[in-house]
């Protein structure tokens, strides 16, 4: 009786990296989903005469991606194991 298969343990390895990886383009497409209603807040406030909601949507847009980077950053340390 010999150890476990090593092709067992990269299938499972692979399984357990791609959940990694749909879990970081489900946060991503979160993140880019409320970056898009800031750009929906701010055109609205700037086309309805209130310019003082520019700046806190733009900060907040600005905020998600760099969240957005910071996140996908994580697949290429999944990236291919030689």
């Amino acid at each position: 009786m010999g150890g476990p298969n090593p092709d067992l343990k990269a299938r499972a390895r692979r399984a357990r990296d791609l959940s990694a990886v749909y879990a970081v383009l489900g946060a991503v497409a979160i993140l880019i989903g409320l970056q898009f209603l800031l750009l929906m807040v701010g055109m609205e406030a700037y086309l309805g005469g209130r310019p003082a909601l520019l700046v806190p949507s733009a900060l907040g847009s600005a905020l998600c991606f760099a969240a957005s980077c910071w996140i996908i950053r994580y697949i290429e340390v999944l990236g291919p194991k030689s």
